[in-house]
């Protein structure tokens, strides 16, 4: 059964289950109590005064009439000491021992009654006082050490009662000296001067009316009455409520339900209740709290050991802190727990400064327990402060690496994993926001690549859909070029249609092979290539061209130098680069390029013939062109067919625009 004590008043079958589980326990409290009652007061012999005489009522009584008897002759002992601490305490008291007679029977007739008889022998001074007319102490026994009396013997410290003759245990104080502070220090000169009297007490047992104990034997009566009908009321009520719950809820379901409801209660409030418990424990409403306590403990046990003691007022105050803390600037946040962890120092520090300071000063007095106890809390919260200050420092400084290293990894390109902080982390939010970051990347580079993949495959489809009737037109091209064509003019419309289609032919194999290097679907076939070889082969390649120009080609070449690349593409690479530096120079200029040995590395230096207002970024887009009137031939594809070979074989490339200087650079140090 679960309890959602926040709807409990819309459950009317869970608020009736509570209800008896409460009923149970207020009666099973009544009947405990007046069960005790009934034992320690014998009422269930209320009938005849026996058993009042063996009640613990009777022996209260008792017990405060032989009290006072005892401690008359120490408090004028005390008295004589007080007044002067020289003077001969037993000649002076034996003075005075006319005036401690009469109001010693004044007092007893007056206060107790006459059914009281007592006689005391002062064994310092063998004085006796007395209001029977026995002269000793034997005398006085063999007269009310019978039938009709209670009796109570005090010799040497030592007593017994009797009832009826026969020796009772009652409650009464049978060490008189602790009736009385003799072990103050201002009074324990009264243990070595002084000797404890002889105390005989009798109590007739026809009670007079109006007396002493007849007002306290006749509400006894009542009380034996009355509590005897309620502990056998409340017995059979609460077998009866209990048979309720058995067959309406089930004695296991009421467990749950009272483990439940007591682990909800804050653990302060246990902690109180067991301190209450403790100071009360030998009272009768103690014992009964004690073993309610012990048993609602037991429930929650049962019911869920593992949060017994998680429930607190601390952790909730600390929940709406916490709550309240969302609100703030994550700085603030952090700022705020550091300085917590100071104050919880500082502030258990100077708590236990101060007890220490307040015992030193001699300030403690009747509270020296609890400022020991105080020191003892405040140490060890103290230690607990540091070392949670000093571990949480230390997790800190490793959240901060680990953030440190998580970010390195992204900026490594590397969105696989989470990062993950404890839940207590001061960096928790950061923890949030980088998991979050790197969730939006995956997606962002998931989507490009898919998207990219998409234009891949439509580009090399189209490419493909496209050689088939394009080879179709340059193969009809060229069947009409052998024939004998009328007239002239067609003859050069067909050249027209047949670079046209050569030219488009070309541009198709270009998109074709970007896309295949773009989605690396290009198989490489490497080998020892030697640049000096296949630079000389690209240059003549481009002869016509270069004179057509009125160009110059410096080619600076060391030794042979030799790479591991693929031939085909590195050679497509160099044509293009040369191919494009002889497009776009200025005529009558020269082409420079240099082969270096350490690397190795391959640069192509011209002049262009228009004026270059972009950049290195720009002119390596796919169908940029550095000639923007388009004026000359071209689609543009060229640098990037270079850039995406030299990408699939790892040689850098790269391009530097220097006011009209263009530079290209193949840096091979990467290839392998």
């Amino acid at each position: 059964m679960d309890i959602k004590l926040k709807n409990i008043k819309e459950n009317k079958s869970l608020l009736n289950h509570i209800l008896l589980i409460i009923a149970i326990f207020i009666i099973f409290s009544f009947a405990v109590n007046n069960g005790n009652k009934v034992i320690l007061n014998k009422s269930y012999q209320m009938f005849g005064n026996h058993a009042y005489l063996t009640s613990s009522d009777y022996g209260y009584k008792l017990d405060e009439i032989h009290a006072y008897l005892n401690n008359a002759l120490y408090r004028e002992y005390q008295e004589v000491h007080d007044g002067d601490p020289k003077a001969d305490l037993q000649k002076t008291v034996a003075s005075m021992s006319p005036k401690l007679r009469g109001e010693l029977k004044a007092n007893v007739i007056g206060s107790y009654g006459p059914e009281v008889s007592y006689f005391i022998m002062d064994n310092n001074t063998d004085i006796v006082y007395s209001n029977s007319g026995a002269k000793s102490d034997s005398e006085f026994e063999k007269e009310y050490n019978k039938d009709g009396y209670t009796f109570i013997n005090t010799r040497s410290n030592v007593t017994t009662t009797y009832v009826n003759g026969k020796k009772e245990l009652l409650n009464v104080s049978y060490n008189l000296t602790n009736n009385f502070d003799m072990y103050d220090d201002n009074n324990s000169y009264l243990q070595t001067k002084v000797l404890p009297p002889t105390v005989l007490l009798a109590v007739n047992h026809d009670f007079t009316a109006g007396g002493y104990f007849k007002d306290s034997y006749d509400v006894y009566k009542s009380d034996a009455v009355w509590s005897t009908i309620g502990f056998v009321f409340s017995s059979f009520l609460l077998l009866y409520l209990l048979i309720i719950i058995k067959k309406k809820y089930g004695i296991r379901e009421t467990l749950d339900v009272i483990g439940q409801i007591f682990n909800k209660v804050f653990l302060e409030i246990k902690l109180f209740m067991a301190y209450f418990i403790y100071g009360n424990f030998s009272s009768i409403n103690g014992t009964i709290a004690a073993i309610l306590f012990i048993f609602c403990l037991y429930c929650a046990a049962m019911y869920d050991n593992e949060n017994l003691l998680n429930v607190s007022l601390y952790k909730k105050v600390m929940e709406i802190y916490k709550s309240n803390q969302v609100f703030k600037p994550f700085s603030k946040k952090v700022q705020s727990r550091m300085v917590n962890g100071i104050t919880r120092c500082v502030v258990s520090g100077g708590i236990l400064m101060l007890a220490f300071l307040l015992i030193a000063m001699g300030i403690s007095g009747p509270y020296e327990q609890l400022y020991a106890l105080i020191i003892v809390v405040s140490f060890i919260y103290l230690l607990y402060s540091i070392f949670r200050l000093y571990s949480s420092s230390i997790k800190s400084v490793k959240d901060i690496e680990d953030v440190y290293n998580y970010t390195e990894t992204l900026g490594l390109g590397h969105f696989n994993e989470n990062i993950y902080l404890s839940d207590n982390s001061y960096f928790k939010e950061i923890e949030y926001n980088l998991n979050a970051l790197n969730e939006h990347i995956k997606e962002a580079v998931e989507e490009q690549v898919k998207s990219e993949k998409m234009k891949s495959e439509l580009v090399t489809n189209v490419s493909h859909d496209l050689k088939t009737p394009l080879t179709s037109i340059i193969n009809y091209v060229d069947l009409m070029k052998r024939e004998d064509i009328k007239p002239e003019i067609a003859k050069e419309y067909l050249e027209i249609l047949d670079s046209k289609s050569q030219k488009l032919k070309k541009l198709v194999e270009d998109i074709f092979d970007i896309s295949k290097a773009t989605s690396g679907n290009i198989e490489l076939h490497n080998t020892n290539i030697n640049l000096k070889s296949l630079i000389n082969q690209s240059i003549s390649e481009f002869s016509d061209s270069i004179n057509e120009n009125d160009l110059e080609v410096r080619v600076n070449v060391d030794d042979d130098v030799y790479v591991y690349a693929d031939g085909e593409r590195l050679g497509r690479v160099l044509e293009n680069l040369i191919q494009n530096s002889v497009k776009y120079s200025l005529k009558g200029t020269r082409i420079y390029i240099d082969l270096e040995k350490d690397g190795p590395s391959i640069t192509i230096s011209n002049i262009s013939n228009y004026e270059m207002d972009f950049t290195s970024d720009e002119i390596l887009t796919r169908f940029a062109r550095a000639d923007k009137a388009r004026d000359l031939e071209g689609f543009g594809l060229g640098l990037s067919i270079v850039q995406s070979f030299t990408g699939l074989m790892g040689i850098d490339f790269s391009v530097t625009i220097d006011k009209d200087l263009f530079k290209a650079r193949l840096d091979f140090k990467n290839n392998k």
